[in-house]
């Protein structure tokens, strides 16, 4: 019964309010890295089961930084010290990527 409460909740926060998840995967961006490929971290969080997988998505506006659309499929992304940012494709894949010095 828990689990269905928590499993409507889920549900309608994040269909019916648009809301973002508060539980979704994250992952640690190193900081010997200045710049990163969003196609690489669609990758990296298996978002996307191939770059060029990655790439129709982004192209077809199904990928969003931080609630804005991305529409080229070479941007990269330059995070600063102890930034985060939430990427999500479609409707119900989100990662969170937290870049820390």
């Amino acid at each position: 019964a828990a689990a269905a409460k928590e499993a409507r909740h889920y549900f309608s926060m994040v269909f019916q309010q648009r809301e973002m998840p508060g539980k979704m995967p994250e992952f640690r961006l190193r900081a010997t890295e200045a710049s990163y490929r969003l196609v690489d971290l669609l990758l990296q969080a298996s978002l996307a089961p191939s770059k060029a997988q990655a790439r129709r998505l982004i192209r077809q506006g199904g990928v969003t930084v931080d609630d804005n659309r991305i529409e080229d499929p070479g941007l990269t992304l330059t995070p600063q010290a102890d930034q985060a940012f939430v990427v999500k494709v479609g409707k119900r894949r989100f990662a969170r990527f937290i870049y820390k010095d």
